[in-house]
């Protein structure tokens, strides 16, 4: 009995000494660990330099670059490896870039976007429409996202100097997501345009106020109009609002087009155009070449007859300034006696100018000044600061040269500027409405892009994770998988569009 019992022990422990061994140790010190390549990705996101083999504490802000496309559904990181120092990556995927989120401050001089040490990302989800300047060198940003800088936040946001979002200023739920077209800052108040009958649970009919410090509404400022508002320009007495709605305080000899008091949103009745059609998008306050004030009109509306373009005087009147586009004008710059135009046409007059056009503002008669974009191009949003003209839109070549979906001319002189923010998505019409801050360093892009100075690397490439810089990297590889053999060599699966 006694030796089966002995034979039954060996039978059991025999395979247990010589076919069981204990589970590998995970060591995030030992390269060839696999927690050694999870530590060491992660020590690169957290921008950890500490001396440990585990990641420490992050150090913020964190100047985190990312893997993008022109659509989240259209990226997909399938692999990663790390040699050499190196992160490699491989997937679908077409530039590499700053983890923005929709809208950016950038240089106003280059394009590049200030270090994120002294001026954190605004990381915004999602997208935004419109930013003016705070007048004290920061920004208000208005659009349809729910979150900046991490904090849930809605429709319009402060920015404070030095990129810091203001968490004092707060609109609650502001439009609940529908779109604002326009905001302008007048003395203590923020005045809204946009599509929406509610701000923060209180009715408001596509106009609404907020205290510029706090983000409380307004309760005293209540217009109401009809439709949608797409634009604002204020005035010492009032501020003229523009867009698809036909009655405006239930009076229809305003719509479109009308001016309103910035006390109670009244009607200012002295601003009579009697305009028709079917909208206004834009409005321009500026001087005509005798030095009248005279608001100029873009859109496709009628006065006295059908028009896409116009100037107005401030009893209402329209000038004789026609510049005769055959198809929509959505923006409108002033520089000097010029004007400049974009929108939807191909004609100014009997000139052929596809999307964009520069017209005196006297006569109307178009200029020399010629973009030269194709057919599949257009123009969202011009903006003149400091002689120079800001243009955003759907092209990725000005001149010949490379521009993706944003530059800067010298338009008296006809000279591309340094700017060159290349971001992961064109702008549409009405979108794109930039700002400056008040010294004129800094620019806030508003957008529906995901990063900036972005870097085309489709479907494979890596970055130095000591200097955190790109590395030149072989293009349009895709469903890529590598395995690294240290000391060795690197390996590449997939369908590749070029030899590796």
């Amino acid at each position: 009995m006694k030796r089966i019992w002995q034979t039954t022990v060996l039978l059991v422990l025999f395979p247990i000494f010589f076919f069981c061994k204990p589970a590998e140790l995970s060591n995030t010190c030992d390269p060839k660990s696999d927690a050694y390549l999870t530590a060491t990705f992660l020590r690169f996101l957290t921008n950890d330099s500490s001396p440990s083999c585990l990641p420490g504490f992050s150090k913020l802000p964190l100047q985190i670059w990312g893997v993008y496309s022109d659509s989240p559904a259209n990226v997909d990181v399938k692999a990663m490896a790390i040699y050499d120092n190196k992160l490699y990556l491989g997937g679908t995927f077409k530039f590499f870039g700053p983890n923005t989120g929709g809208a950016a401050i950038l240089s106003s001089t280059d394009g590049t976007i200030l270090d994120e040490t002294v001026c954190p990302y605004l990381e915004v989800l999602t997208f935004s429409n419109v930013a003016i300047s705070d007048e004290n060198g920061g920004f208000y940003l208005a659009g349809s996202f729910t979150h900046v800088q991490g904090k849930p936040k809605r429709s319009i946001v402060h920015i404070n100097a030095n990129c810091s979002l203001d968490t004092k200023f707060d609109v609650g739920t502001g439009s609940a997501g529908f779109t604002i077209n326009d905001i302008q800052l007048v003395g203590d108040k923020i005045y809204i345009a946009g599509s929406f009958t509610i701000w923060n649970g209180e009715a408001r009919s596509n106009l609404a106020a907020v205290n510029r410090y706090t983000g409380a509404l307004d309760n005293t400022w209540v217009p109401n109009a009809s439709g949608s508002v797409s634009a604002l320009a204020p005035d010492t007495d009032g501020i003229f609002v523009a867009g698809g709605f036909t009655t405006l305080n239930a009076d229809p000899l305003f719509g479109r087009l009308a001016k309103i008091s910035y006390d109670t949103g009244a009607l200012v009745s002295s601003f009579a155009p009697n305009v028709t059609g079917v909208s206004v998008q834009r409005i321009v306050l500026g001087q005509d070449a005798n030095d009248n004030k005279v608001l100029y009109a873009g859109g496709d509306f009628i006065t006295v007859s059908p028009t896409y373009a116009g100037s107005f005087l401030m009893d209402g009147s329209q000038t004789s300034w026609n510049p005769a586009p055959n198809g929509s004008v959505t923006d409108i710059a002033l520089l000097g006696s010029k004007v400049y135009l974009s929108g939807t046409f191909s004609l100014m007059g009997a000139s052929v100018r596809n999307y964009f056009a520069v017209v005196d503002n006297n006569t109307g008669s178009v200029g020399t000044e010629n973009l030269g974009l194709i057919a599949s191009d257009s123009v969202a949003s011009l903006t003149e600061f400091g002689g120079k003209l800001y243009v955003l839109g759907t092209f990725t070549s000005i001149f010949g040269t490379p521009r993706q979906f944003g530059f800067s001319i010298d338009p008296i002189n006809a000279i591309l500027t340094p700017w060159n923010p290349k971001f992961t998505n064109s702008f549409s019409s009405n979108t794109g409405k930039i700002a400056f801050s008040s010294d004129g360093s800094k620019v806030l892009v508003p957008g529906n892009f995901y990063s900036v100075n972005v870097v085309e690397r489709n479907g494979f490439g890596s970055i130095d994770l000591i200097t955190e810089n790109l590395r030149t990297s072989i293009h349009n590889l895709w469903e890529t998988s590598m395995h690294s053999i240290p000391k060795t060599k690197f390996y590449m699966l997939g369908a590749h569009s070029v030899p590796c």
